[in-house]
């Protein structure tokens, strides 16, 4: 047990290091980086239905409120991303640019189809409004297949890595095995050594005896 303790030990260690990379990173922003995407297109869809579709019981009021809550969640997510991803960080700095740069849009069209300027409203967001939501959607793409890339990588490493720990626990039973088959052979020797001794010593004592 005690030879086979510093083994464990590290296994334990390792399978540790291999969790935290495959949950702590790359899951952990794929998953931020989903939910980020989910509440932009949710954005997205209230924008349009607000000022392009013009849909029955859209107000502008609870169209910002809702697209406001979505915006906070997706800069949380953002948060978790730029906390835990593993690739270009000039990347995530310029989805950060983006996200404000379409705020901006958002607020401008807002006030457009506020002042009664709608057909200036529906231009924003049918050009630079499109554009830029598109240029996020691309930023995303790649953080999410980056981060599953890197999880697939963390996998296979830990595979490669339990195939090393095998042979390393072979060996180290194969070792300690033929160490105790050893020493069992050396224990038995003295013993045969020691009662022939023995058997000697009292042989000698009989003949005294006799004489």
């Amino acid at each position: 047990v005690l030879v086979l303790w510093p083994f464990v030990t590290s296994s334990v260690s390792r399978l540790d290091e291999i969790t935290n990379n495959i949950y702590q990173h790359p899951f952990t922003v794929s998953n931020a980086a989903l939910d980020m995407k989910g509440a932009l297109f949710e954005i997205r869809n209230n924008l349009l239905q607000a000022v392009l579709v013009r849909a029955r019981g859209y107000s502008q009021n609870s169209s910002v409120k809702e697209i406001d809550d979505l915006n906070l969640q997706a800069n949380a997510d953002l948060v978790v991303v730029r906390k835990g991803f593993l690739g270009d960080m000039a990347r995530i700095e310029k989805l950060g640019r983006l996200l404000k740069q379409w705020q901006v849009i958002r607020a401008e069209v807002f006030r457009l189809e506020a002042a009664g300027k709608h057909d200036a409203a529906v231009k924003i967001i049918r050009s630079t409004g499109t554009v830029k939501f598109n240029e996020i959607v691309v930023e995303l793409d790649y953080v999410i297949s980056f981060a599953r890339h890197k999880a697939t990588e963390y996998v296979q490493s830990a595979g490669s890595q339990s195939l090393a720990q095998l042979s390393e626990l072979r060996s180290l039973l194969v070792g300690l095995i033929g160490t105790i088959i050893i020493t069992m052979f050396a224990v038995a020797s003295r013993i045969r050594f020691d009662l022939k001794r023995s058997d000697q010593a009292m042989q000698l004592q009989q003949q005294k005896d006799i004489q």
